[in-house]
């Protein structure tokens, strides 16, 4: 990605920056100085987020934090205010979330969250994408609570 914004920045001035959801967080950096930060690069590994924060980075866009904002918020005013420790704790909730939800039909499971949290989302998925039965909502419902997650969104 640092050769593609160096490249395109150059064929096209107006390129402004990207998403970048691989977890090669050395290229990430290299792409976030590229230019003395010209572009605008965002984060989209979950499961990473404090590790962005420490390189520099400034912006986020991921599946998981829809549902689960409040903890990310607390993950980087952790962060922000320098308690490591705090912050890590928060980056290994959200490790322990996502690991879960992997484990299920992820838009489905998504959804459900969604719609358990108080945001209604769409009730079944577009076609080709498993719906959860309900042995797997009560599954997901379980391993959520184990984890105190329902506790952690509000």
């Amino acid at each position: 990605m640092p050769e593609f914004l160096k490249l395109g920045g150059e064929a096209m001035p107006n390129l402004v920056g990207l998403k970048y959801s691989s977890p090669e967080l050395y290229e990430y950096q290299q792409c976030i100085e590229l230019d003395g930060g010209r572009f605008e690069i965002t984060w989209g590994v979950d499961e990473m987020l404090i590790a962005e924060i420490a390189v520099g980075g400034k912006a986020a866009v991921g599946s998981t934090y829809n549902v689960a904002a409040r903890l990310y918020r607390r993950l980087i005013t952790a962060f922000e205010q320098g308690d490591l420790a705090k912050a890590r704790q928060y980056q290994s909730q959200a490790i322990a979330f996502i690991s879960i939800v992997l484990g299920y039909p992820f838009q489905s499971a998504m959804k459900h969250i969604l719609n358990c949290l108080g945001s209604p989302a769409e009730a079944y998925c577009r076609m080709l994408q498993q719906e959860l039965t309900l042995e797997q909502i009560t599954s997901l419902h379980s391993r959520l609570a184990a984890i105190s997650f329902f506790e952690w969104c509000n």
